[in-house]
């Protein structure tokens, strides 16, 4: 009687894939080890159930594959020819190929796909003659987009994730017996503090003590209750943890794929590791880890020839490590390559972005990273499959944007460059600050949030329609939230609480109504009709049973880019007449040009220095009316500059300013002696201090 295939084509297509999985967890043993018999024995008992499963099901192909892989392995360890790397590529690049099999199955019931080149393949690594692994790349690529062109129509292409098509886990009994418990403690509790309401309905007054016995108790048994409540949703909520492997290992595949199209020698480690993550989340990051493998891989590492003219190692290496810090974990993907070039980065952002060319001109590296994650960006003159399509790392952002995740780039020249990406465990449950903004009480995420603070109106810094604020020695803009979501501004308040935000290695400032409480919350999310609302994520219950809602940040984030920017504006002499000229002299741009704004805000003409020796190039060129200047300067420092001008006739008794974060009554009575008027201590600096300062010295105050 002929074998049902239907009935066992399931339990048929898990084993296969559990065979594979092991023969590309054991060859990537090989690769570091090409003469262990171990090995390479474990690869040939795993090509022979393939080969024998197959053939009872009548799956010719599968078989077939499976059957000539062996014959080359057999070769080897009759020591006829050597296990290559090219060899070792052609087992990675057969496995996808299996794998493409074992999808037509699924969608097909039948395995026949093409597979000449690689039987071509197999026969000229028999003889130990050359094959094409770029040949052979290209046509899986090519094989799998039409077989999705077949199924799923052409304006459906896309990535097919494994983890998506996984409907049904395995549940350990001791983790049903962990929920079981749970609800029946959660049961009792409802029952007892049922019979407590009713024992409290028949008391006749309040004020009896047993009544306020009740009152406590009661109290009591419903925090217990809540407490039930999240320990139940708690354990059914690990019920759809599945291992981050289940990522990994396709992507270690994925990775032996990818490198047979590139003329690169480059190794990819990724340690095992335990961690279980929610499916939602694992749906997402499998492809986030391949975009930006693939990235590091063509971005990233550089060819043989160019890694021997830096003295490194013509082999690069590309590492994805994971750490759990609580309810997040962290993914580094790492590179040893050329690191990110920011001037490129630059460039391509001007050419871009030429509305904002200034800016970008003046923006520090660190800034720059936000524009690798626009869509559409890329500094790769011609555009490729491997690292994104050009579509930059959109994708990426995207994504973690899905999962609430957060990334940041570690990049030094030369040297390499880090992603870290920080997820949480799962969606259902996420830690946030509850606030109020406008008359509304809200929710930020924790992972989101880097800093409370509270400021002064007096510590803002107003250029142009930006307002901004010190912090950790550089200015961050600053925004109202309830301006932000169209709600009732409160302006009369003398201290702002400030809830300083990071967001793809940027800070924002979030001017915040009232801050109530920290908590742990479960995240109910949107129903579809609400998808397209994008300020919110979702709603939380707080401590009264109230709907709370909870902010999508990188969309709140978004909106400040709509209001109006900010430029540093030259101001024209010929339309608005100066009476004074100033020369601001600092090695700090940022310090320089807030300088200068404030100044010129005044209507006063201002011009810039980047330390003495500039200075005093400047003063000879042109008459400025005053001078301020920092202490700690390169080339010339404070000091000098002083002497110097003190020197030069037309500066004798030009009124000079001191603005510094040195503070010291020596070092005022020094500068006093030189001829300093004013010492003004960063730490105290404010717009008036500095306006006042210069309308006394220049004779503008009656």
């Amino acid at each position: 009687m002929p074998i049902d295939t239907k009935v066992l084509l399931d339990s048929y297509l898990t084993e296969m894939r559990e065979h594979l999985d092991e023969i590309t967890n054991t060859v990537n043993k090989l690769k570091e080890a090409p003469t262990n018999l171990a090995f390479l024995s474990n690869v040939l008992r795993q090509l022979h159930s393939i080969k024998g499963t197959s053939r009872l099901m009548g799956y010719t192909t599968v078989e077939k594959i499976a059957h000539r892989l062996e014959d080359i392995l057999k070769g080897i360890r009759e020591n006829r020819y050597l296990l290559s790397r090219n060899i070792i590529q052609l087992l990675f690049l057969s496995i996808s190929l299996i794998h493409q099999a074992l999808q037509h199955i699924e969608t097909t019931s039948n395995d026949a796909i093409e597979i000449q080149p690689f039987l071509e393949a197999f026969e000229q690594a028999e003889h130990t003659t050359p094959f094409d692994l770029q040949k052979l790349s290209h046509f899986l690529q090519t094989a799998t987009l039409s077989a999705l062109n077949e199924n799923k129509g052409i304006d459906e292409l896309e990535e097919i994730s494994e983890i998506e098509s996984i409907e049904t886990i395995r549940v350990n009994l001791s983790s049903i017996n962990a929920i079981i418990e749970k609800f029946d403690t959660a049961i009792i509790r409802e029952f007892k503090l049922k019979n407590e309401i009713d024992l409290l309905r028949k008391e006749q007054t309040d004020s009896s003590l047993s009544s306020q016995r009740l009152k406590r108790q009661l109290k009591e048994d419903a925090e217990l209750l809540e407490s039930s409540i999240f320990e139940t949703l708690h354990e059914v909520s690990l019920l759809r943890m599945l291992p981050l492997e289940i990522v990994f290992k396709p992507l270690r595949l994925s990775f032996e794929t990818e490198i047979a199209k590139i003329n690169k020698q480059i190794n990819l480690i990724i340690p095992t590791t335990d961690i279980k993550l929610d499916k939602i989340i694992l749906e997402q990051l499998s492809d986030i880890l391949l975009h930006l493998m693939r990235n590091a891989l063509d971005h990233g590492i550089e060819t043989k020839s160019e890694r021997k003219k830096l003295g490194k190692n013509e082999t690069g290496n590309i590492e994805i490590s994971t750490s759990q810090i609580e309810n997040h974990i962290i993914i580094s993907i790492k590179d040893d390559g050329k690191g990110l070039d920011y001037n490129k980065i630059r460039k391509t952002a001007i050419e871009k972005y030429p509305n904002q060319a200034t800016e970008i001109t003046k923006m520090p590296e660190q800034e720059l990273q936000s524009f690798l994650f626009l869509s559409g960006f890329t500094t790769k003159e011609k555009t490729t499959a491997l690292s994104g399509r050009g579509i930059g790392l959109d994708v990426v952002r995207t994504n973690l944007e899905k999962i609430k995740g957060q990334i940041n780039i570690i990049s030094e020249k030369n040297k390499g460059t880090e992603f870290k990406l920080t997820i949480p465990l799962t969606l259902s449950s996420q830690q946030g600050l509850f606030i109020y903004s406008g008359g509304y009480k809200l929710i930020i995420p924790s992972h989101y949030i880097f800093q409370i603070i509270e400021k002064k109106h007096s510590d803002f810094i107003q250029i142009g329609d930006q307002t901004l604020f010190r912090f950790q020695d550089s200015l961050i803009p600053v925004y109202n939230l309830a301006h932000l979501l169209s709600t009732q501004i409160d302006n009369n308040r003398e201290v702002n609480k400030i809830i300083v935000v990071e967001y793809l290695n940027k800070y924002t400032g979030f001017i915040v109504d009232k801050i109530e409480n920290y908590s742990s919350v479960v995240v109910k999310q949107f129903s579809r009709i609400f998808a397209n609302f994008k300020p919110l994520q979702g709603v939380a219950f707080d401590t009264n049973y109230n709907f709370v809602p909870i902010l999508n940040m990188p969309n709140i984030i978004d909106r400040t880019r709509h209001l109006l920017s900010y430029e540093l504006k030259k101001v024209e002499t010929k339309t608005k007449q100066k009476n004074y000229s100033i020369l601001v002299v600092d090695d700090s741009y940022t310090t320089r040009q807030i300088e200068k704004s404030i100044l010129e805000m005044e209507k006063y003409l201002v011009g810039t220095a980047e330390n003495g020796i500039d200075a005093l190039e400047k003063l000879k060129n042109n008459y400025y009316d005053l001078i301020i200047f920092d202490i700690k300067m390169p080339q010339m420092d404070g000091f000098s500059l002083a002497r110097n001008i003190r020197r030069m006739d037309d500066y004798k008794n030009t009124p000079l300013i001191v603005v510094s974060s040195i503070y010291d009554e020596k070092v005022k009575k020094e500068f006093a002696d030189i001829g300093v008027q004013k010492f003004i201590v960063k730490s105290d600096f404010e717009r008036g201090n500095l306006v006042l300062s210069v309308k006394e010295l220049l004779n503008e105050i009656n």
